[in-house]
């Protein structure tokens, strides 16, 4: 110490500066400003931690140096230290080394630091780097023990090339602090971190354009993550199998990464809610992969370039009305599931892109909830995919909704024939299920063409009646000599007749009793060779015929198809 130290009454601070309003103790002046008066050499604080005689003369609130230029390299390795440390507003010159170090409290807040090496530092109490603290070097704290909290609040951590701030495996039993101006230009790393309270990175400022700006995959939090109000992230913020016991919030986050992932958290188990929303800002993909969410899942009011949350589980409700910049959103559902789904009642605000293959959810809570609005949803998937359409047709029945049911089902059956790679016979065969019976699922279309085919049979049979003639050779000879049969034939019934044609099985006595004239060319014994009209009495003759054959065989057909669609034969769900 080249100065003789000034402090307070009553005080255990060594001071080497003006009180602490002063702006005199700005230490990133030190190089300039600050003189010899104001320096205190490492080897001081390391000789009174380290000597027996001299740790008995510190008082026990610890060595608290207010504004002095630390200079030569402040060394506490494997040191046990008995009091707490406090270098305030102060400038280390050279790197500090605090490997394994134990002391009961370390406040370096307000200072300008170098590198510090603190790996499985133990700490009974809190670690201040906050309140101004500027490191120009890595700050790595793995495997750290820290008893109370890591406050590194309105710190600025400073290593472009590397990391800023290495803290894998450390474990904090309060919370972690990055907040309120937090600044990091470099990697932070969390890697597997204990927290027994808070990861809060409320207005915290991470850069890493290149590569990760906050790493802390398989970080186990047991109170919440807050990564909200004006925080900003530039580069990847990573969560992967990350526990978290209470929410993740991301409320008001801006997280950038255009050609990459900006927040990546597969496989992550959050006890609570992931909240997305309220000016929640992402560039670049938002990762969700097998996350396991008990709460809900919040994104309502915010933007995304995608949004993948394949194979995710969300036990509450999944919320994305109000998206921001819609028609460049990307939603991928592949295989999650939801206790519950509400989107916009306005459509344009829908993703452009949707994937949903697998998406399985309890029921529609919020936005439309009809059939034809969900198919214009459904609509948006690049490819086709039966499941989302049996998953909508199940909610709309669990509704009470059976008609739009069926009209989502008749949908899906109609696109996923069109996706298939057909000939032409089954290209036929799709074209009469869909207009005859609606792919099973309308039968009673087969029985509306079954009443039009009776009633054309009617109008046909009925105009041209002297044209269909009684089967038995003598009331044959009498109608086409006098325009009736005998009296004991029995009358023709245009309307029996076509009935009994359309439908199989069906026996009145007409069919067998009357046809359309087969030898219309025949001359009756009562006419001449050349009576007129039998040039025109052939051709409906023979018109006469071929519709009967037309008529018996789709009579068949639609009989069959209209009892394939009741039964549900040819349904596809």
């Amino acid at each position: 110490m080249r100065a003789a130290p000034t402090a307070p009454p009553k005080s255990n601070i060594a001071w080497c500066g003006p009180t602490p309003a002063n702006e005199d103790n700005d230490p990133s002046k030190a190089d300039k400003e600050w003189g010899l008066e104001r320096e205190i050499r490492a080897e001081v604080i390391r000789w009174l931690c380290v000597d027996e005689k001299a740790k008995q003369e510190v008082d026990p609130k610890g060595v608290r140096v207010y504004g002095a230029k630390i200079t030569g390299k402040l060394d506490l390795s494997y040191v046990i230290v008995p009091f707490p440390i406090k270098l305030e507003h102060c400038r280390l010159m050279e790197d500090a080394e605090l490997y394994e170090t134990q002391l009961p409290f370390l406040n370096l807040q307000g200072s300008w630091v170098r590198a510090i090496t603190a790996d499985r530092l133990d700490v009974k109490g809190s670690v201040f780097l906050r309140n101004g603290l500027h490191a120009d070097a890595e700050v790595r704290l793995p495997g750290a023990q820290i008893g109370s909290n890591l406050d590194c609040a309105r710190g600025t951590f400073v290593n472009p090339t590397g990391d800023a701030l290495s803290a894998d495996r450390i474990n904090v039993q309060g919370s972690v602090f990055l907040r309120n101006d937090f600044r990091a230009e470099g990697e932070v790393r969390l890697l597997g971190a204990q927290i027994g309270s808070n990861l809060d990175c409320n207005r915290g400022t991470f850069v890493n354009p290149t590569g990760d700006a906050l790493s802390a995959d398989r970080i186990n939090v047991q109170g919440s993550v807050f990564l909200r109000n004006d925080f900003r992230a530039e580069g990847e913020v990573r969560l992967l199998g990350a526990q978290i016991g209470g929410d993740l919030s991301c409320i008001g986050g801006m997280f950038t990464n255009a050609s990459g992932k900006a927040l990546n958290a597969d496989r992550i188990l959050v006890h609570g809610s992931v909240f997305l929303r309220d000016g929640f800002h992402a560039e670049g993909e938002v990762r969700l992969p097998g996350a396991e969410i008990r709460g809900d899942l919040d994104c309502h009011d915010s933007t995304f370039t995608t949004l993948t949350a394949l194979s995710a589980t969300v036990r509450g409700g999944f919320w994305w009305w109000g998206l921001k910049d819609a028609e460049h959103a990307v939603l991928d559902l592949t295989n999650a599931s939801v206790g519950s789904m509400g989107d916009d009642a306005d459509e344009k605000n829908w993703p452009q892109r949707l994937v949903l293959d697998g998406f399985v959810y309890g029921h529609i809570s919020g936005g439309p909830s009809d059939a034809e609005s969900r198919l214009r949803w459904l609509a948006r998937q690049d490819h086709f995919a039966p499941q989302p359409y049996r998953q909508l047709a199940k909610v709309l029945r669990d509704t009470g909704d059976e008609q739009g049911a069926r009209n989502v089902l008749h949908e899906m059956e109609r696109h996923r024939r069109q996706q298939q790679d057909r000939g032409p016979f089954v290209r036929i065969w799709g074209w009469l299920l869909r207009w005859t019976i609606g792919y099973g699922y309308y039968p009673l279309r087969a029985f509306g063409w079954l009443v039009a085919l009776v009633i054309l049979g009617y109008i046909l049979y009925g105009s041209r009646a002297g044209v269909v003639v009684p089967t038995e050779k003598e009331a044959y000879e009498t109608f086409r000599c006098e325009g009736k049969p005998p009296a004991h034939y029995e009358d023709f019934s245009p309307f029996i007749y076509s009935v009994e044609n359309s439908l199989p099985l069906v026996k009145l006595g007409q069919a067998d009793k009357w046809q359309p004239d087969p030898h219309p060319e025949r001359t009756a014994t009562c006419q001449q060779k050349s009576a007129p009209g039998v040039g025109h009495q052939r051709a409906w003759s023979v018109c006469l015929l071929s519709f009967r054959r037309f008529q018996i065989s789709a009579g068949w057909l639609l009989a069959t198809l209209f009892l394939a669609g009741v039964t549900g034969i040819v349904r596809k769900d």
